[in-house]
């Protein structure tokens, strides 16, 4: 039976801008809303079950000069999970996971509590036409997506393998052996376990020291960190043609002669940005990953002769209970030009960095219920990592606020300066702010509680896109501020 979503268009604007609205026919129940973001372009995929026929169904939307628009929806007999996404030429390219049928019962279907399995669906953005290819991968170690594709990345034997998805039928497979001195020297590398972070997301914590993937469109940096033999291991991959090539790797020391308090890792546009203290002193070091020239600089003498706020070092860094808190530092571009805009910020050695923070609503329910729990004991909620959203909010999060950032700014020719709010300008924004504005403004709109509220901005301007459900009238809303 063919399925009619009724559309309720409003005339004129809302508070925020334009706005629509739908309700599912009868027997469909929403299960998840993702939004996705792709070079200033929206797309919405909103899953559903209908419990009269167990079935699941998956649609998908596109924002086009204000309207949302309906392109196409797929069936499941399985709860599909959107896992990553990008965008190739005219496809909206979707990973979608589900959990691995297995024979365990002979009479009723049973699913593997770890396997997983892949399908890509390609829809293409000109005739909306769909095609549905089932992925033959394994589960990968890693897992994360840039603008025109997603990779899944694998690390056994000593050897990296990458598969780099770009659409139906176009998969293209990498293997790097690593260099004997790497894993004679630095036994036991394995990527599960490191952290995955996007330099296309605005991050205001980093969370405390991990080893971590770094990527861009690009390039990818896997950082190792090993205090016991006060050294960082950078290793870097480059793609080219869709395939990831060896480009070598770096290490770096970590600074001083006597033992270390704390540290932590940054990397940004093909530098390595490092921070190292101990009882009295803090260090900041620079590496070029592309020229291999190391600076360092001690920010208490920087402090001293002014070249960065005093009073905020003093106060953030001088002034932390040493016993409890650790040094988080995330660098971000400036923009029109090569500037770095470096934030260090002291959270409690508990709180933990999601990959990439992304803002999806798969888990937004469970993860509100569980942040209500978990906010006494300050830890981070655990979320699915592989997207390239924009981050989420940490609500309920104590972790940082202005004044308890340090800020300055490097310069390619001048070193480090001081940073000045009113004559910097971030290439990103501050999604926390963003997002509180609106959901009080929608909330105050509805009189109402917000369900699945998924929430994106472009980079470059003001202009948002939202969706959430309305419990109270039982309807989908989509809406923006333009």
């Amino acid at each position: 039976m063919k399925r009619i979503l009724n559309f309720i268009v409003l005339l004129g604007c809302c508070v925020l801008g334009h706005s629509q609205n739908f309700k599912l026919e009868e027997g469909f129940e929403i299960n998840k809303i993702s939004n996705c973001e792709i070079n200033s372009d929206f797309f919405t995929v909103i899953g559903t079950e209908n419990s009269r026929i167990d079935k699941y169904e998956y649609r998908v939307y596109s924002l086009k000069d204000t309207v949302t628009e309906y392109l196409t929806k797929f069936d499941s007999e399985v709860f599909q999970d959107l896992e990553l996404y990008h965008k190739t030429q005219n496809h909206l390219v979707l990973i979608f996971s589900a959990k691995k049928k297995t024979n365990r019962f002979k009479n009723k279907p049973s699913y593997s509590a770890t396997e997983k399995d892949y399908s890509l669906v390609s829809i293409n953005l000109n005739d909306k036409r769909m095609q549905v290819e089932k992925l033959d991968v394994e589960k990968p170690d890693k897992k994360f997506s840039g603008d025109d594709f997603s990779c899944f990345m694998y690390l056994e034997n000593n050897e990296i393998k990458t598969i780099t998805i770009k659409d139906v039928n176009l998969k293209k497979e990498s293997k790097i052996s690593l260099p004997k001195e790497i894993y004679k020297k630095h036994k036991g590398l394995e990527i599960s376990s490191l952290k995955v972070v996007s330099n296309k997301t605005y991050l205001e914590s980093i969370g405390i020291p991990e080893n971590r993937i770094f990527y861009d469109s690009n390039n990818i940096y896997l950082n190792y960190l090993f205090p016991k033999k006060r050294v960082s291991l950078i290793l870097k991959l480059q793609r080219v043609e869709d395939n990831f090539v060896w480009l070598g790797y770096h290490e770096l020391e970590f600074g001083f002669a006597k033992k270390t308090k704390d540290y932590n890792a940054f990397i940004a546009r093909d530098y390595y940005y490092f921070l190292v203290e101990n009882k009295k002193q803090v260090m900041f070091r620079i590496l070029d990953l592309e020229k291999s020239v190391s600076r360092e600089y001690m920010l208490n003498d920087l402090a001293d002769l002014g070249k960065i706020n005093s009073d905020v070092f003093n106060k953030v860094v001088r002034g932390v209970n040493f016993l409890s808190n650790v040094p988080s530092l995330v660098v971000h571009k400036e923009k029109n030009n090569d500037n770095a805009i470096v934030s260090i910020s002291y959270i409690s050695k508990e709180t933990n960095y999601n990959d990439g923070f992304m803002f999806h609503q798969q888990m937004f329910q469970q993860q509100m219920m569980r942040q209500q729990q978990m906010m006494m004991q300050n830890i981070r909620v655990p979320s699915v990592g592989g997207f390239k959203m924009v981050s989420i909010p940490r609500l309920g999060d104590e972790v940082r606020k202005e004044d308890k950032t340090l800020k300055f700014i490097v310069q390619p020719n001048q070193g480090i300066v001081d940073y000045n709010d009113e004559k910097t300008a971030l290439e990103n924004y501050d999604p926390e702010k963003d997002y509180k504005y609106v959901s009080k403004i929608l909330k105050q709109k509805i009189k109402g509680k917000l369900e699945y509220f998924s929430f994106v901005r472009l980079k470059e301007n003001e202009k948002f896109y939202h969706v959430f459900y309305d419990k109270k009238n039982d309807k989908i809303v989509f809406g923006t501020n333009y």
